[in-house]
């Protein structure tokens, strides 16, 4: 490779993902940028039920997150920072959706003029900064988000931003469930969406995406970046800006390490084609 090309990260060197809490994201809420209600929204109800009883010091970036009770039970409560960061239609085609492998929406609404979904609470935390071997890739991450995606796709949704943070355990850790349709969206002009912004994560994100072109596909290249990192500890792309990512993703195809099985190598071959 000659001096002035694009280097992949050697994957020898590749440090893991640092591991996230509970609802699998390190982002540190920053309290002057936090929703105004913030810190009142403690021993509010939310939809006239979840008590909130305390706040995480994590965010997905776009929401503030709270531990909520209801009959004993907790729930999480995804309180959003804008008025209409998310689309009503979302939340609308999520609430119809019934499976295990995707985080059941039990209540939308609206608190102070701030959208909240009411969700599950996964203890047992995310996928991100953790190493699999192939066998347990097999066994139940692939799939459950190959049958996650189905069902996604099936309501017409594009999740957007498949990723190992974005995957939570479930409970008793047998299975796994996507969360975070935050930057979803509703399918138009039968399987394509085409947007001006999002908020995708560059190191998983499919190269039409970078044009503002979605399809059904863009989540199963995602899909294929997340699987390459649940074994290898790190995207290949890890530290690379968005311009790099794309640039390289147009021209050159994903180097692989020696230790990866060819069936998981083909396998991510070909969600990432």
């Amino acid at each position: 490779m000659s001096n002035n090309s694009t280097q992949i990260n050697p994957l020898a060197n590749a440090a893991q993902t640092e591991l996230n809490s509970a609802l699998g994201n390190a982002t540190v809420i920053n309290p002057t940028v936090a929703t105004p209600n913030a810190t009142s929204l403690i021993g509010a109800f939310l939809a006239d039920k979840y008590e909130v009883v305390r706040r995480l010091e994590v965010s997905t970036g776009e929401a503030d997150i709270y531990i909520c009770k209801h009959q004993d039970k907790e729930y999480v409560g995804k309180v959003y920072r804008r008025p209409k960061a998310v689309k009503p239609s979302i939340l609308e085609a999520l609430k119809a959706i019934r499976s295990p492998f995707i985080a059941r929406t039990f209540e939308v609404g609206t608190y102070q003029g701030y959208p909240f979904e009411i969700l599950p609470y996964y203890v047992a935390g995310s996928l991100q900064g953790h190493k699999y071997t192939f066998e347990e890739l097999k066994e139940t991450i692939i799939p459950d988000i190959n049958e996650a995606l189905k069902v996604l796709h099936q309501h017409n949704i594009i999740h957007k931003d498949v990723k190992p943070s974005n995957i939570m355990r479930w409970n008793d850790r047998s299975g796994v469930a996507l969360i975070d349709f935050g930057i979803s969206s509703v399918m138009e002009d039968g399987n394509t969406m085409i947007v001006t912004s999002t908020g995708m994560t560059p190191e998983y994100s499919a190269p039409e995406t970078f044009r503002g072109l979605f399809l059904d596909e863009s989540d199963y290249y995602s899909f294929g970046i997340t699987l390459y990192e649940l074994f290898c500890g790190a995207t290949p792309y890890k530290n690379m800006t968005a311009d790099q990512i794309a640039q390289y993703t147009a021209v050159q195809k994903i180097p692989f390490p020696p230790t990866m099985p060819k069936e998981l190598q083909e396998l991510i071959t070909g969600l990432t084609y």
